[in-house]
Parts: structure tokens; C-alpha cells; sequence
């Protein structure tokens, strides 16, 4: 099935953004705040700046009209916009409890 090795490839590469976003974040901040849960609560952070601002993407007609033209883009913003949605929302989760798990050790330590 080509949809879902589309769908599969759109996820890994989502992932592999986050993983990419999340990595900048940390080492950004490693040395910042009281304790490392500084850096984990900014990791945090970054990734739910991007993540939610992918969440606009889909809804922006001349991201739309581009991502047409962009195979791996279209399948990822036009062919499910409501799994796209989904698979965002469910990385913001992450990005959430990464966030305040961070925040919350980072005052306990």
C-alpha cells in the first residue's frame, strides 16, 4: 500500500525533525539553570514551539498549494490533514510532559 509507506515515511520524518528540534534545545541549554532538568525542561520547550507552530502549516493556503507540488509534503499536510492534525497533537503531548517533567525536577533537585 503506497498510502501508508507515505504516511510512514511523513511520521519518520516528523520525528526525526522533533528528534533533530529536541537535540538543539539541549545542548543549547546544558549549562543553563540550577541542575541538567534545566536543559530537559527547554528541550521541552523547543519542541513545543515547533510542534505547534506546525499545527498552523496545514491551514495556510500557500503552504497548501506548495506541498502539492512536493510529493512527501502533500502526503504529509493534504492527503489526511485530520491524521496529520492527530499525529502533531499527539507530539505536543510529548513535548508537554517533557516540558514539565523537566520543570518539575529542575525545582525539586
Amino acid at each position: 500500500d503506497n498510502d501508508g509507506d507515505a504516511d510512514n515515511r511523513g511520521f519518520f520524518l516528523f520525528l526525526g525533525l522533533n528528534l533533530f528540534v529536541g537535540l538543539v534545545g539541549m545542548l543549547r541549554n546544558w549549562d543553563g539553570g540550577l541542575n541538567k532538568w534545566f536543559a530537559v525542561a527547554k528541550t521541552g520547550g523547543y519542541l513545543l514551539d515547533f510542534n505547534l507552530s506546525t499545527l498552523l502549516l496545514p491551514t495556510m493556503r500557500t503552504v497548501q498549494k506548495y506541498a502539492i507540488q512536493v510529493r512527501a509534503l502533500d502526503s504529509l499536510f493534504n492527503s489526511d490533514p485530520i491524521g496529520f492534525h492527530i499525529m502533531v497533537a499527539g507530539f505536543v503531548a510529548v513535548a508537554t510532559a517533557v516540558h514539565c517533567l523537566g520543570h518539575a525536577m529542575h525545582i525539586l533537585a
